[in-house]
């Protein structure tokens, strides 16, 4: 391939393209063998005594993997028009993209760690669309995704059909000795420097925001294996792990001293991956104001770069669990459209059209916040909370059922007593979450927007303006009715959000008020 974009004629990727589809393709493996662990921990014995029947079908997967790369390699073909950009993809399922210029709302580069040798990128074009309208362009030079980014600029303000600056919100992710000083005259004399984030920053949220115990979780069915492995590797250490956790063998203070200790070493085990994890994704983390524009770079392996366009911003989220009060942080997210991810990965719908500004201070998070939408109230307002009858809501549904089942099995003496006794404990859990919701939830409102509050342990703030709400809904059940109560919904681009179980003429006043500031200001949520 050639570093320079040709229009109207339709190109093949590099061969480096190959590589890129043999990691997604080990991905998606390994995904899939996720799913597996439970087979493969029952018939773990059984593997295990048969290594050569392992090796042949790890290189059945490995050549498979490979060729299914070099096959999708070969029927990968991509065209630039004038006004659009069209792919062809896939081997037994064909997929042909045709995407107009028009309908792009964000230009990403990525650069993965194998393409950083030899300065080649992959180029998203995020739209306001389905999953079906995106397109990516998995291996481009630099060069070529230069001129390909200011191909689409020149159409946007030839024919005026958005209001865009000149880097459409994607810059060039180089290596340092690579196109440096270009960038830095092209990009960064119009950008301001709004937060960066430092190592010590990184690893409080790392510590703040753990997510190992999922991995936890899916390990869960090779626990007795780990455990007979880890033992046999101690006893050649002269460590018995029988002896070391028996309570006829020692005192009650160092059994549990012991047991504290290996507690604190699974804690600590799981802190650092997930403080590894934060440093991966947002390693030098910058995020900066150009025009109408804020863009997040940062990666450690993966470099990334994340813009959104603040026309098109529909919510500020400050999320703050637990942790992050102990702490004293915020974990601030700025929301635009995320229909394009929900069509066939729900997950990406999560992460797409969000730019998140981890682990900052409140007043860091405040002036951030006010920086986009500079007459936000968030932190100032005072909040209507929900009814009580929210609780009443889950204890009828929840705690009252398994409190009567527990009843009952110990009455009839058809479950063991443990058992009965969880349903009890199940019961109090579920009444205290109750409690602990509907203490968090609340909702405000001013001229220009409807604040959210809501929460567990922690507390998250939602502010989202009224004219780019699209759609309204008042929700009561026959219950609700009869005490006056409704649930109130409003739908933007980025998703919904409900304010359950407040009074219904609190409810029908806030969507009046959310109608008419759309009718009176027919602004375009774009």
């Amino acid at each position: 391939m050639d570093d320079a974009l040709t229009v109207n004629s339709w190109r093949r990727l590099a061969p480096i393209a190959i590589v890129y589809f043999t990691a997604s393709g080990f991905l998606k493996a390994a995904n899939t063998l996720f799913y597996l662990l439970p087979v493969m921990a029952i018939n773990y014995q059984k593997i295990i005594e048969q290594p050569s029947i392992v090796l042949i079908v790890g290189l059945a997967v490995f050549t498979l993997l490979l060729s299914s790369a070099v096959l999708n390699y070969i029927f990968y073909e991509f065209r630039i028009d004038a006004d659009r950009v069209e792919i062809k993809s896939g081997v037994l399922k064909k997929s042909h993209v045709d995407l107009p210029f028009a309908k792009i709302q964000n230009v990403r580069i990525e650069q993965p760690l194998y393409y950083r040798f030899n300065n080649y990128v992959c180029l998203q074009l995020d739209t306001a669309g389905s999953a079906q309208q995106e397109a990516k362009i998995v291996a481009l030079p630099m060069a070529v995704a230069k001129d390909f980014r200011q191909h689409i600029v020149g159409f946007m303000h030839e024919n005026k059909t958005v209001d865009v600056d000149d880097s459409l919100g994607a810059r060039d992710l180089t290596n340092a000795d690579v196109n440096a000083d270009e960038a830095a005259d092209e990009h960064d004399a119009s950008q301001t420097t709004l937060n960066t984030r430092s190592l010590s920053d990184l690893v409080i949220h790392g510590v703040a925001n753990n997510r190992i115990w999922i991995l936890l979780g899916g390990l869960a069915p090779f626990y007795n294996v780990i455990s007979e492995n880890v033992a046999q590797v101690l006893e050649r250490f002269g460590i018995d792990l029988v002896d070391y956790f028996s309570l006829s063998s020692q005192q009650w203070w160092q059994f549990a001293l012991h047991v504290m200790s290996l507690v604190m070493l699974i804690m600590l085990l799981m802190v650092s991956l997930s403080v590894i994890g934060s440093i991966l994704t947002f390693y030098n983390y910058r995020l900066t104001r150009a025009d109408n524009r804020l863009i997040r770079t940062s990666g450690l392996l993966t470099k990334q770069e994340v813009s959104i366009k603040l026309s098109r911003l529909q919510i500020i989220v400050f999320k703050q669990d637990w942790l992050d009060r102990l702490m004293g942080r915020i974990n601030l997210t700025f929301e635009q459209n995320s229909s394009m991810a929900r069509g066939n990965n729900q997950a990406q719908a999560h992460t797409d059209g969000k730019l998140i500004v981890p682990s900052v201070t409140p007043a860091q998070a405040l002036d951030l916040s006010r920086n986009a939408w500079p007459d936000n109230k968030m932190k100032d307002m005072v909040y209507t909370p929900i009814s009580q009858r929210f609780i009443m809501r889950y204890i009828m549904l929840l705690a009252i059922p398994l409190s009567v089942s527990g009843a009952l099995g110990l009455w009839l003496d058809k479950v063991p007593n443990a058992v009965a006794s969880m349903g009890f404990v199940l019961a109090v859990g579920v009444s205290l979450a109750a409690v602990l919701r509907w203490y968090r939830w609340g909702f405000a409102q001013d001229d220009e927007y409807v604040y959210i509050r809501k929460g567990f342990f922690g507390i998250d703030y939602y502010c989202l303006p009224k004219f780019k709400i699209q759609q309204t809904a008042l929700k009561q059940s026959f219950l609700m009715r009869l005490h006056n109560l409704a649930s109130a919904k409003l739908v933007l681009a980025s998703g919904s959000q409900i304010i359950p179980f407040v009074q219904q003429t609190d409810a029908l006043g806030l969507l009046d008020q959310c109608l008419i500031k759309v009718e009176k200001e027919p602004k375009s949520w774009m």
